[in-house]
């Protein structure tokens, strides 16, 4: 396929300009240099008027139109007339995806019901960036998108290519793969095509260096047109450098963040057995009781039923109610 870079819009532009005038800044520059030329153009046009008495008129037009020639190529020199031809190369604005790839984007957030959210919170993200949700395509309309995965570390994962004003992709079907060089793109390659990006970004990373991997992110983005940083994050940073460093960096580098926070804002409830009381020695036919103390979480003024099963000892079989 052809390189992004290549099919940016170039156009090209020559002109001859005087680099002597370029130093001119004050107007009485050109009030002087006015004055010089017409003071040469007298000059000349006088000596041409004295010679004219003896010479024939045919000699008087030919040695004016010499001396003219000669004066002006005087001037060109002291002008210094450069050809110069400029190059104008227009790339396409970027937005870069940065999706948060640690394992507690794999939660499955708690609902009102006993039921976890289906899906988890990885999922979520891929179904708003791929057909679903449509984000990539949407961005695509007007910029290149470069997608990037964290969690302990920072690695590409796909470039998608600017849509032609007709929503047109390469000649075979498939978006453009290429990405302009930059040294992220050198670094980092990319973990498939861009047809099977959501197997790149599973839950796996030990770390959340959120503000460590946006800070490296920027640092080698920045010489690209970058419209800005789009985070798909659940926001649970464990390690590496605080946030407001690459936040910082980005304003220097006049780089836009969008946040888009994903999970729940509440803690999953959560119950266990904290403790269970019962006597320590009892016979065949006597009868006790157990007391069962429970612990929880986000289950405030909840009731929660309890099943108490049994089995005999050393039996791995089914268990009693």
């Amino acid at each position: 396929m052809t390189p992004t870079f290549l099919l940016s819009q170039i156009s090209t532009r020559t002109a001859y300009e005087l680099a002597r005038l370029q130093t001119y800044t004050e107007r009485w520059h050109y009030l002087v240099l006015g004055l010089v030329c017409a003071a040469i153009v007298a000059y000349a046009l006088w000596m041409v008027r004295r010679d004219a008495i003896e010479l024939r008129p045919a000699v008087v037009v030919l040695l004016a139109v010499l001396r003219i020639a000669a004066l002006g190529g005087l001037l060109v020199y002291y002008f210094q007339l450069e050809k110069r031809s400029e190059r104008m190369v227009v790339h396409n604005s970027r937005v870069l995806l940065l999706v948060d790839t640690s394992l507690s984007m794999g939660l499955h957030d708690a609902t009102a019901s006993a039921v976890p959210a289906e899906p988890n919170r990885l999922e979520q993200v891929v179904a708003l960036l791929s057909d679903d949700g449509k984000l990539i395509e949407a961005l695509r309309a007007k910029h290149d998108v470069g997608l990037f995965r964290f969690d302990a570390d920072l690695a590409r994962v796909a470039a998608f290519s600017k849509l032609a004003q007709d929503g047109s992709r390469d000649d075979d079907g498939s978006a453009n793969e290429e990405a302009p060089p930059t040294e992220a793109g050198e670094q980092n390659k990319a973990q498939g095509s861009n047809e099977n990006w959501p197997d790149a970004v599973t839950p796996q990373g030990s770390e959340t260096r959120l503000g460590q991997s946006l800070r490296r992110l920027i640092a080698e983005e920045r010489s690209s047109p970058v419209a800005g940083v789009v985070m798909l994050t659940d926001g649970g940073q464990n390690s590496g450098v605080d946030p407001s460093a690459a936040v910082a960096a980005a304003r220097d580098a006049a780089i836009p963040i969008f946040t888009v926070g994903i999970g729940s804002d509440r803690r999953p409830a959560n119950v266990r057995v904290g403790d269970l009381v019962a006597p320590a020695r009892a016979y065949p036919g006597d009868s006790f009781q157990i007391t069962g103390y429970l612990q929880s979480e986000g289950l405030t003024d909840r009731t929660v039923s309890v099943e108490l099963v049994s089995r005999a000892a050393g039996d791995a079989g089914s268990l009693d109610e």
